[in-house]
């Protein structure tokens, strides 16, 4: 019989009990790996390419959770650094791991989910942290409010070669507390009211990164990132749960996100076409018709905002462009229309700012 691979549950089964015991090291870890404990609350997924010198500090993050009954799934995304290295000598019976050619984040997280067998699930950069309690209290708020399909948190932005950088997500998208809420029934955090596709969709940027954010398995379990998108797939995945249910946050700054001369991206506005990309592979989704001109009140401010980058570059083509697009979207056809015939005094107005 071959050899199940890590992630197949039903081949696991069925191959242990063929299994025999082995002195060779190699087969020893292999069994290790394929024995299935109990499910636990929540699945931790870790997908990794390169990160091998940041991994170890992410991990011991989530295995140093007070909430302790969960798994680690650490994907390596077919890494050249040392990062199985790191992998093969982290010494943790909740961990599991899978290594497959190099596909992309989506493509890993996707491996990760297909491993999954918590109730809630989780996921983890292997560039960043959380804060020991993260778990704990987002469990606790989803097992009060059982209708809630994901809980985020805020965060903090940290940099080893800038000690000063303290930038918050929440900080960033103050539009976030202009929303109608009430108290979770139990715990510290707040349940979103309405439709949080129709309430958190249209706000300017995500206040849900993926990193801080806690879905219920049974809400979400057929959802998967587009292996399409390079960037923004976050997005995508977390406009999509917006749909499954009722969505709570807690406050607090419960994970730290590493900035790097590696991250995907530096500044918001390289994220501007990918995330105009992920928006518009949204309207493919079957929407009802607030949701769909929820939908279309973010596009077109993305429109804007991409109008407004290339304005400001003096792209006088690629703002027209951009803010032609965004007129056609309810809501920003004025402020688009106006952008668009400043355009030509645009050479003026740099002329004036270099001088």
């Amino acid at each position: 019989m071959k050899p199940p691979s890590d992630g197949d549950v039903q081949g696991i089964r069925a191959y242990l009990p063929l299994m025999m015991i082995s002195t060779h090291p190699e087969e020893r870890r292999r069994t290790r790996r394929l024995t299935l404990p109990p499910a636990p609350r929540v699945s931790v997924i870790i997908p990794c390419y390169n990160y091998g010198r940041f991994l170890r500090e992410a991990v011991a993050s989530a295995a140093g959770q007070t909430l302790d009954d969960i798994e680690i799934i650490i994907v390596d995304d077919g890494s050249t650094d040392d990062t199985p290295e790191v992998i093969e000598s982290l010494d943790d019976r909740r961990i599991r791991t899978r290594r497959m050619p190099n596909c992309g984040v989506s493509a890993a997280r996707n491996a990760g989910l297909d491993m999954a067998r918590g109730e809630f699930i989780a996921f983890l950069d292997a560039d960043d942290r959380w804060h020991a309690d993260k778990l704990e209290r987002q469990v606790a708020l989803m097992e009060a409010e059982p209708d809630v399909a994901m809980v985020f948190s805020d965060l903090r932005r940290f940099s080893t070669d800038d000690p000063s950088l303290e930038e918050t997500q929440f900080a960033v998208v103050p539009e976030l507390f202009s929303l109608t809420t009430r108290p979770a029934r139990s715990g510290d955090g707040f349940v979103v009211e309405g439709d949080p596709f129709i309430t958190l969709g249209p706000l300017p940027q995500l206040p849900a990164w993926i990193q801080t954010d806690l879905f219920r398995a049974s809400k979400v379990r057929d959802l998967r990132f587009s292996e399409q998108l390079t960037l923004a797939e976050d997005l995508h995945y977390i406009m999509r749960a917006y749909l499954r249910g009722p969505v709570g946050y807690i406050a607090d700054q419960l994970v730290e996100v590493r900035r790097h001369d590696s991250n995907s991206y530096q500044q918001h506005d390289e994220m501007l076409v990918p995330v105009i990309e992920s928006l518009r592979m949204l309207e493919e989704e079957t929407l009802r018709r607030d949701q769909r001109r929820a939908l279309r009140k973010r596009l077109g401010g993305a429109w804007v905002a991409l109008g407004y980058k290339h304005f400001w570059a003096g792209d006088i083509r690629g703002a027209a462009n951009a803010y032609g697009r965004a007129a056609v979207y309810p809501g920003r056809r004025l402020n688009a229309l106006l952008h668009v015939a400043a355009c030509p005094v645009l050479p003026l107005v740099m002329l004036r700012r270099s001088g």
